[in-house]
């Protein structure tokens, strides 16, 4: 059996969400096929390929990628490849990155077809060790959690939302984007902060919560670039590892192989509908008990970075 030694490049020089490079790490270096694997920043990148001599190269991320250092590590790998977590809002700028590697993953299925043979489609994953959580209804502080950037659609709907008095108890962390920031002036049952949140400080308050709410990024930041992608982001793994049950927007998102409406999450196609899926939640304990667990199982069975790193080996060096 081949043995790879793979060097892992976090391609963000100061990356907020680091945590899925070091999950992606992990889930290579425990894997039996693989002999040893390495995370490395710019930094020390050259160096330790110069003392791993690795088989495989994964550039992770794509965003700010350094195109100097990207071709002098290709030169010193047997392979190698680039995993975009960005698409489609970096399609233009991830297309000419693509160029230096000899295989490019794609978070997202509908940017596949620009990277030619090379591509292929990855969506992110959920990391046990990070985000799996014990499944416990009386647990639940929250009814109703949402965390991430504060992209125009997201602010509007939760303006919308906290116009309706209903009662919910909510906790919001809306960090600002380049378009501005959110500012919630609730009442006793709201808790709204304009700061990020850990990957794993995510995953403990999507399991506390009755429910948590999925939203996608319909705004782009690079020009020429498509402003909204169908396919699931790394939260929505991550809440599902965690015991976490998402309500989405029908028609925002692709739901994964083994996710059932009904059943693992919930669609709502209102605001008075989201509202009574969080009730219908929060006063069912055997109901949300189920789905919860569902979420999770399914998750663990095809959604994590182990299966990932799997699909990884497979297409670059099967």
């Amino acid at each position: 059996m081949t043995r790879h030694r793979v060097l892992v490049l976090d391609s963000k020089i100061a990356n907020p969400n680091r945590y899925l490079s070091v999950a992606l790490q992990r889930a290579f270096a425990a894997d039996p096929s693989v002999e040893k694997a390495v995370l490395v920043t710019y930094l020390d990148a050259i160096k330790v390929a110069e003392s791993l001599r690795p088989t495989l190269l994964l550039a992770f991320g794509g965003e700010e990628i350094d195109h100097f250092l990207l071709h002098k590590l290709t030169r010193l790998a047997g392979r190698s490849a680039i995993w975009f977590t960005e698409d489609p809002y970096e399609l233009s700028r991830n297309l000419v990155s693509a160029e230096l590697v000899d295989v490019a993953f794609t978070n997202d299925r509908l940017s596949v077809p620009r990277y030619g043979s090379k591509g292929h489609y990855l969506p992110l994953a959920g990391f046990e060790p990070f985000h799996e959580r014990p499944i416990d209804p009386a647990g639940r502080r929250y009814d109703l959690f949402f965390a991430g950037t504060a992209w125009p659609n997201r602010v509007e709907m939760f303006q919308k939302l906290l116009a309706i008095d209903s009662g919910l108890r909510l906790k919001l962390f809306v960090p600002p984007s380049p378009f501005g920031g959110f500012s919630a002036e609730g009442g006793p049952n709201v808790s709204a902060q304009d700061i990020h949140v850990s990957g794993m400080d995510f995953a403990r308050f999507a399991n506390r919560s009755s429910a948590t709410l999925y939203l996608t990024r319909n705004f782009s930041t690079s020009p020429g670039s498509p402003s909204m992608t169908l396919s699931p982001g790394p939260r929505f793994f991550e809440t599902a590892l965690a015991g976490g049950i998402q309500l989405y927007e029908p028609g925002t998102v692709e739901l994964p192989d083994g996710f059932t409406d009904g059943e693992s999450v919930f669609p709502f196609r209102s605001l008075e509908e989201l509202v009574n899926i969080v009730g219908t939640l929060r006063d069912n304990a055997a109901v949300w008990a189920h789905a919860a667990g569902r979420a999770q199982a399914v998750t663990r069975e095809k959604h994590c970075y182990r299966h990932r790193v799997t699909a990884i080996l497979e297409r670059v060096h099967g």
